[in-house]
């Protein structure tokens, strides 16, 4: 927890000056040419969202499965927490490669856990998916990176769709089984997720396509 204070307690001065900076070009107090200029010749006043970097006029922004994420970057045993993410985003800030680029935003695409309460056949009892391990692990992984400044979550849904058998149950020379409530897995469906990310690649291509056309036809 340390370190995710840390990597948020050097992203806030840069939050609160963009902050500022869209608050006054909003009231067209200065042009925004004149703002950049402003923070990016005051070193002390420039530190981008990873250390040491100077805010440029280039950004970048990075999209993250948080699925794919859990599984590269935790376990069963060990889930993924938000000091792990950020960790794996400052070092993706610090790659050779977005050395000229400041971060724009952080998109952390999940969804939350099941929290539904349903019957398991085969006197399977009733199982409360919000009272599980995995259900409060995901709840204080989403709250903390919410704190996080940049850190955008996009959030899907997920879906019960009753109950699949665990293939590997399933004897492989006898013609019939026995099975038991233990036998059986939620069958869960994510949704929304692959559509929000497509919405905001093509959002931010297109904020990128309009940026060079407003510099070519200057």
């Amino acid at each position: 927890m340390k370190a995710l204070q840390e990597y948020k307690d050097a992203q806030l001065p840069c939050f609160r000056r963009r902050l500022l900076v869209d608050s006054l070009i909003a009231n067209q107090s200065l042009p925004r040419r004149a703002l950049q200029s402003k923070w990016v010749s005051n070193p002390a006043h420039a530190r981008g969202p990873f250390p040491g970097k100077i805010m440029r006029s280039r950004s970048f922004a990075v999209l993250i499965d948080a699925g794919f994420l859990k599984r590269k970057l935790g376990s069963r045993e060990s889930p993924l927490t938000a000091e792990a993410t950020c960790r794996f985003i400052d070092e993706l800030g610090n790659h050779s490669q977005l050395s000229d680029l400041h971060l724009h935003r952080v998109y952390f695409y999940d969804a939350p856990p099941l929290t539904a309460r349903v019957q398991k056949p085969l006197e399977g009892g009733t199982v409360e998916f919000g009272n599980s391990q995995l259900a409060r692990t995901n709840q204080r992984l989403h709250q903390e990176l919410r704190d996080v400044p940049f850190i955008s979550l996009r959030m899907g849904e997920l879906r019960f769709r009753g109950w699949k058998l665990d293939n590997r149950r399933l004897p492989q020379n006898e013609r019939q089984a026995t099975i038991s409530a233990e036998d059986l897995d939620p069958n869960v469906h994510q949704k929304a997720v692959d559509m929000r990310l497509g919405l905001d690649i093509a959002s931010i291509t297109s904020k990128k396509t309009r940026r060079r056309n407003r510099v070519g036809n200057r």
